[in-house]
């Protein structure tokens, strides 16, 4: 599996089992070695019932997401053989086989170092993070999305 090391895309090793789907209802998780450091739920809405507002969209002739590849020097804490930005461009998906409008939740659950010894730093700072709003969920089904071997390096 392809990630930080050649493309300079960020991602953190999870289990996520297939959801729990009661009724309509959809939970997920993700957990490292027993402990759930995520959990989300969708739950589809009524086709009447509002279920969010359209935020406007920003065009500024770029969109995709940016990622700091980090590759730190072996025996020099604090060092780097590898330090730069890569973007990754907007890729859409080619065939969307249904979207259906919902509400969602989710939360990071905060961890000890025992329980996720290389990334606690990062759950419990997400899990710091305040949720005001959320502002959009739609569960969408398609196929056909690009890969990531357009990374590109900023700088």
């Amino acid at each position: 599996m392809s990630g930080r090391d050649d493309l300079g895309f960020n991602k953190i090793w999870c289990d996520i089992p297939d959801p729990r789907v009661i009724n309509d209802r959809r939970e997920y998780e993700a957990s490292w070695l027993g402990f759930k450091f995520i959990e989300a739920t969708f739950e589809p809405t009524s086709a009447g019932e509002k279920t969010h507002r359209v935020l406007p969209r920003m065009d500024i002739g770029i969109e995709g997401t940016l990622n700091h590849k980090f590759v730190p020097r072996t025996g020099s804490p604090g060092e780097a053989d590898v330090s730069y930005i890569a973007f990754w461009p907007e890729f859409s998906v080619s065939k969307i086989d249904s979207v259906t409008p919902g509400k969602g939740t989710f939360r990071f659950n905060k961890a000890t170092w025992e329980q996720l010894p290389t990334m606690h730093h990062v759950i419990n700072a997400l899990a710091d993070l305040p949720i005001h709003e959320i502002v959009a969920c739609d569960f969408t089904v398609g196929s056909g999305q690009g890969a990531v071997s357009n990374m590109e390096i900023l700088v």
